[in-house]
């Protein structure tokens, strides 16, 4: 327990580092190879880099005696056997020592499995129990392991904590009490992914197919966790150019944030794992993609969360090829050709990019985009796709996309002093993502554009009223007083949010496409306990399709705020496998700013469920966007996930209208 000049405390760190290779001296294919390198790997990057002292760290290892892959000297020979006694002796020693602030680190390398549930009063119909396998045929469920980070966050203890789980969870394996476990994949999986990855030394350890929204371990939460895999995939431990065996997701992560340098200090989780799934993606050929849960804006073993939108602009680098490389920015994203992004090595400061790389998308498909040099670019020598890296950021800096918004009022009447002001100043706020051209009423007659004007701006003696194409003002929408101060800056604020927002809400499915599923939106009678619910909605989804599909439901709020309802935690799209069926129910309530003029008896706000079905694993969360409170931004939910005791991309919506009286669906 260190302490700064004056008695300020230093937060010190700690880690629970396990590794299970042996499983059974019976069955030798059932033993690992890599989990003792990745527990080594781990120990020497916290002691190294993060200055993590040995006695701060217990390690825990079962190693395979006649394996010529398993560590031959570890920590002066001292290891503890990984028992689930010994396990949680180890957490419980931490919390003995450790003070509140503190960083806990746990790490998993191992087999995972999955089970009916033991817990059926805490848990779903149907649900799965996912399994930590460890020695003698013990395990730790999910439910444990859950419940024991919960622990660890909340006070008196109150850690900051990180877990990472190189392991995947498999209905596959079968547990009989007089043969310990088995671990091998199911036959015809296993012969499809070692036909996709031939040339790669990577070989699956397990094979996972619980859904996250039925496990204990991805509810919301106050602890971050990195997974290998997503639900339906299979976790790879392999072979390095080194010859040592370590798992995929570990090799990375340790890769990824050793390349990161001091810029880790700035790095927050969600940048780590853009960085960590293009990298594994490109790695594996697609056929693993980790998964990051809790606060995607907390810095790397830190408390600190950064309140940003950052990820509206992030995408990072997913292939290289010659003058062209790919962006993991497609359609279905939002993305439109001539679109720009500067490239960034991650771990560099913005003075080390000051010749930055800037490329343009020329190509789209669904969840893609190709880029090739921007002009600019091409003119100077410094800047080349030769050194850029799988891996690398892509901010987005620039759209070539044009919105226009007319101005609506007496060119000579009391707004004339208001409407010469935003004249002379408009330009000087145009966003480069986000363009806004006005229109002036003396060239609106004159404008080619007239079919392409979305929003008029109404100014008379009140201010400025935000009109919809049909001439009559966006419902709810805050009204921009005429004394404001920095009232053009305020207005062109205004306009690119809610033509953000009108964007998202004008998404629809490319083309008719004959959809592998059903999807329905219907309001139930099951407003559960919530007393300020006026309604409530289930969302039903089944797999029809051949295929894993993943779903993201958004919900656009009456106060023009965008929100991701479904996965809870700002994760990735939920997988639904084939047959399988994903339902929730969403409760609609009254924005605290709303509440008095729901009252009235012409009230009217409107919700919109919006549900993005894709062919594959897309984050969609830069579609996010807070709420307006007046000319000010407000993060606020008013339609709340109820908590659980062939295209390639399709886009359904249900509009939910509220009013004095029952609420209306079209």
């Amino acid at each position: 327990m260190a302490e700064l000049d004056g008695g300020m405390r230093t937060p010190s760190r700690w880690a629970v580092l396990i590794g299970v290779n042996f499983y059974s001296s019976s069955n030798p294919k059932m033993n690992l190879d890599g989990c003792g390198n990745d527990v080594i790997a781990i120990y020497n990057f916290l002691r190294d880099y993060l200055g993590v002292p040995k006695t701060n760290i217990i390690v825990l290892l079962a190693l395979d005696p006649n394996s010529s892959t398993s560590p031959t000297q570890f920590l002066d020979g001292l290891i503890i056997t990984p028992t689930k006694a010994n396990i949680f002796a180890a957490i419980d020693k931490v919390v003995s020592q450790a003070a509140p602030g503190d960083f806990v680190h746990i790490h998993f390398s191992g087999h995972g499995d999955r089970e009916s549930t033991r817990y059926p009063d805490r848990k779903p119909k149907h649900a799965k129990d996912e399994l930590l396998c460890l020695v003698d045929d013990e395990d730790i469920t999910d439910v444990e392991f859950g419940e024991m980070l919960d622990g660890l966050v909340s006070p008196p203890n109150s850690f900051v904590v990180l877990a990472t789980l190189d392991c995947c969870f498999s209905g596959g394996a079968t547990r009989k009490k007089d043969f310990a476990i088995r671990c091998k994949p199911r036959l015809g999986i296993q012969d499809e992914i070692e036909e996709s990855i031939s040339s790669e030394d990577w070989t699956p350890r397990r094979l996972r197919t619980a859904m996250p929204v039925q496990s204990w371990l991805y509810r919301d939460r106050d602890y971050n966790a990195l997974t290998a895999c997503q639900p339906f995939e299979t976790s790879r431990e392999g072979r390095l150019s080194s010859g040592e065996w370590h798992g995929a997701l570990t090799s990375t992560l340790m890769s990824c944030l050793k390349s990161l340098g001091n810029e880790r200090l700035s790095t927050t989780y969600g940048i780590l794992h853009g960085f960590l799934d293009a990298s594994i993606r490109h790695k594996l050929r697609g056929v693993q993609q980790p998964m990051l849960f809790g606060e995607r804006n907390r810095l790397l073993f830190e408390p600190t969360i950064i309140r940003s939108m950052e990820f509206q602009t992030l995408a990072y680098v997913t292939h290289v090829e010659k003058e062209n490389i790919v962006i993991n920015r497609g359609l279905v994203s939002g993305s439109v050709l001539g679109d720009t992004y500067s490239l960034k090595e991650p771990g560099t400061t913005n003075a080390q990019t000051k010749a930055a790389i800037r490329v343009t998308v020329t190509s789209l498909d669904a969840f893609s985009a190709n880029a090739q040099l921007s002009q600019d670019s091409q003119s100077s020598d410094s800047t080349h796709l030769d050194n850029v890296k799988v891996g690398w950021l892509a901010i987005l800096i620039s759209r070539p996309r044009v919105s226009y918004a007319q101005i609506l009022c007496d060119p000579t009447g009391p707004s004339e002093g208001l409407l010469s002001k935003i004249q002379s100043e408009w330009q000087s706020f145009v966003d480069p993502i986000v363009q806004i051209q006005l229109i002036s009423p003396e060239i609106a007659e004159m404008s080619t554009h007239e079919e392409e004007v979305k929003i008029y701006v109404l100014l008379d003696d009140a201010g400025c009223t935000m009109l919809d194409s049909n001439k009559k003002p966006f419902e709810n929408f805050p009204v921009l007083p005429k004394g404001s101060p920095e009232f053009t800056e305020r207005l062109m604020y205004l306009l690119r949010h809610l033509r953000t927002y009108l964007l998202v809400e004008e998404l629809k499915t490319p083309q008719s496409q004959i959809s592998g599923f059903q999807l329905s939106i219907e309001e139930t009678d099951d407003t559960g306990d919530n007393q300020d619910t006026v309604s409530s909605w289930k969302i039903y989804f089944k797999n029809l399709s051949s295929k894993v599909l993943f779903i993201t439901v958004f919900n656009l709020t009456p106060l023009y705020g965008i929100y991701q309802v479904f996965p809870s935690d700002a994760g990735f799209a939920i997988p639904v496998e084939s047959s399988d069926v994903f339902e929730e129910i969403v409760d609609i309530e009254i924005p605290d700013r709303l509440k008095t003029a729901s009252g009235e008896p012409s009230f009217r706000m409107t919700d919109v469920i919006k549900v993005f079905i894709t062919a594959e694993v897309t984050d969609l969360r830069h579609y996010e966007l807070p709420e307006l409170k007046n000319t000010i931004p407000r993060q606020l939910r008013n339609v709340k996930p109820r908590q659980v005791k062939g295209s390639s991309w399709w886009i359904q919506e249900r509009k939910i209208v509220t009013g004095p009286s029952q609420p209306q669906a079209s």
